[in-house]
């Protein structure tokens, strides 16, 4: 009898690269990341990226103006009061609310700019020439020739003055025109799927793309939603 000595040959398992599951724990690393990159302008910033940064940050603004409106309400004020607090102690909560309000409502806009800048990367595009160039060109126009003729004699000056009031208005328009086309792609246009010259792409997976939308919808809402219970409170 002789032995089969033969073996068989292993074929060698395919291994997909799995991808990060879509948690808490991933939208608290995004929130994370966008504050670390905050002073870095190169590189790519996803869709994902960009609005888990954004609603993250608009839900902690909300909490913190909702606790700053309490501090300085009359329930608050009659509540102190009432528990023995110092008009001294409860000035300090006001300022600390006040204070806290205003690091959640505009620290933030740092690191969104930044990312805006990589979201344009993600496209291919380099935003300063393509979009921000001609607005910051534009805008320091309208600020010189807008200072020119505040300081002019309309009488003397009438036919001069008209012109440089046409080229104001025509400049601010170009502005409001490139600034809103930059939003627009930055915050709603899908990047590069693959590797471009800006780097790699991240946190492009269909289940990323398709909850960067979800984000874009409960933005929308929660903004609605806040813009309506502010107008009603304002009208009691």
């Amino acid at each position: 009898m002789t032995e089969n000595t033969s073996k068989t040959k292993k074929t060698p398992r395919k291994t997909t690269k799995k991808t990060e599951q879509l948690n808490a724990l991933v939208l608290i690393k995004v929130w994370f990341d966008g504050w670390k990159k905050a002073f870095i302008l190169q590189g790519r910033s996803s869709r994902f990226e960009l609005w888990t940064f954004i609603l993250v940050n608009s839900v902690l603004a909300v909490i913190a103006q909702l606790r700053a409106s309490y501090i300085m309400s009359d329930r608050f004020l009659t509540e102190a009061y009432a528990q023995g607090y110092s008009i001294e102690q409860i000035e300090n909560n006001i300022i600390v609310a006040e204070i806290v309000f205003a690091v959640a409502t505009f620290l933030p806009l740092i690191p969104t700019f930044s990312m805006l800048i990589r979201r344009m990367h993600d496209l291919g595009e380099l935003a300063w020439k393509k979009y921000l160039e001609p607005i910051f060109m534009a805008s320091a126009t309208i600020g010189i020739l807008g200072y020119t003729l505040l300081n002019m004699d309309n009488s003397s000056y009438a036919y001069l003055s008209m012109i440089v009031s046409i080229f104001v208005i025509t400049l601010f328009y170009s502005v409001l025109f490139y600034g809103t086309k930059f939003m627009i792609k930055t915050l709603f246009y899908t990047g590069d799927s693959k590797k471009n010259e800006y780097g790699e792409a991240l946190y492009k997976d269909a289940k990323y793309e398709d909850q960067s939308l979800n984000f874009i919808c409960l933005y929308v809402l929660f903004a609605l939603t806040i813009g309506t219970l502010y107008l009603a409170v304002s009208l009691v």
